[in-house]
């Protein structure tokens, strides 16, 4: 083994470590999350106010494992704070030598500590020889150390057939699931418009497939809230990204439930090395009687899984109109890691003593080992 040495990459540079990103990535166990795609695709959407703190760490010369890391300023428990998160759905990915990777890393941001109040690993895989050495190094540099359960991320199992996934489906589903389509015959002119998308498609024909799903999110509540789709800028210009990445390396599904031609809901997924991960969803409201969501949900699983897909990725939340679809949970955690400073023990008891008082407690709040 060699000297472990660690390397801050800036702005300038993450474009041109894809080559270092794969090395360290094995590419027959990359979900599309550990991807440099998705991380480089995420960066260019959504890092103009953020600051990159890309990690990569080397056994003398070989690179063996990657953080990567960014700094965010915005609330925790409503109080300002300088945060050290991982890029959006994205883990720590080492290849060997965990102990003295977390270590590095850990001594990396302690010297740096001066340039943010806490770290905040949220969404982390549920790997407890991880969890174990942050928490050491952490109390190694005196730092306060909290973990609690993350948001789960449901999935469900296409390893099986599709008659014997649906028989395992409660009564009350297939009650209205067979409501809505009956709906669905009394409008009239309705129809279940399924595209995929590769290389195979011409730029003009995805751009508009994109267009007209951005243009749908608007009609729906998730509009009102700004969290559409088409709402903002960033979310559109990553949505673009994955269709122009994921063309060319695995699929992209986009269905529309049509009413009369014009799309009244959508649902947007990846395909992935025979994972399908469920994205984007949004429906007109208008509509909304006939749960146009179970329809295409009922519509994607049943096509996937006769296209060689193993898993549906449901992605984060534990919302009720995933939980009737799910067969599993992927657990994660949350690892809050505190300096010693005022500001960041004050963040810590608002963390320990306040989330109640502010009505921000969840379920994973009880399940919290503080140190």
């Amino acid at each position: 083994m060699g000297v472990i040495k660690i390397k801050r990459i800036d702005d300038r540079d993450f474009a041109s470590i894809g080559h270092i990103w794969d090395k360290v990535c094995a590419e027959d166990s990359a979900n599309i999350f550990q991807m440099f795609d998705w991380a480089c695709n995420w960066w260019k959407a959504y890092g103009y106010n953020k600051e990159l703190l890309m990690l990569v760490v080397t056994d003398g010369d070989s690179p063996i494992a990657i953080a990567p890391l960014i700094v965010t300023r915005g609330p925790f428990n409503r109080i300002p704070a300088r945060k050290v998160e991982f890029m959006y759905r994205t883990n720590f990915i080492i290849r060997y030598r965990k102990e003295d990777v977390i270590r590095e890393v850990l001594n990396y941001l302690k010297g740096i500590q001066r340039s943010w109040d806490i770290i905040d690993f949220s969404g982390m895989d549920y790997d407890l020889e991880i969890i174990d050495l942050l928490e050491k190094e952490a109390r190694r540099s005196g730092f306060s150390f909290l973990v609690k359960d993350g948001l789960p991320y449901p999935y469900v199992d296409m390893g099986i057939p599709w008659e014997e996934y649906w028989a395992s489906r409660s009564n009350k589903l297939k009650k209205n699931l067979r409501y809505s389509y009956r709906l669905m015959e009394r409008m009239g002119d309705m129809n279940i418009d399924f595209n995929t998308y590769n290389n195979s498609q011409s730029q003009e024909v995805k751009k508009v497939a994109l267009e007209k799903m951005f243009a749908l999110s608007l009609k729906g509540w998730k509009a009102k809230a700004g969290i559409a789709v088409g709402s903002s800028k960033e979310s559109r210009d990553f949505c673009r990204g994955l269709m122009e990445i994921f063309s060319k390396k695995g699929k992209v599904m986009i269905l529309f439930l049509e009413h009369k031609g014009i799309p009244v809901s959508f649902a947007m997924g990846v395909m992935y090395r025979n994972v399908y991960y469920f994205f984007k969803t949004g429906y007109d409201e208008e509509y909304a009687k006939m749960s146009p969501g179970n329809i295409l949900m009922h519509s994607s699983l049943k096509t996937v899984s006769n296209n060689g897909v193993i898993r549906v990725e449901l992605l984060k939340g534990m919302f009720p109109q995933k939980r009737i679809w799910l067969t599993g949970i992927n657990r994660k955690a949350r690892v809050i890691i505190f300096r010693k400073s005022l500001h960041s023990r004050i963040l810590k008891f608002s963390e320990t003593h306040l989330r109640q008082w502010l009505g921000l407690n969840n379920k994973g709040d009880k399940h919290v080992k503080d140190k």
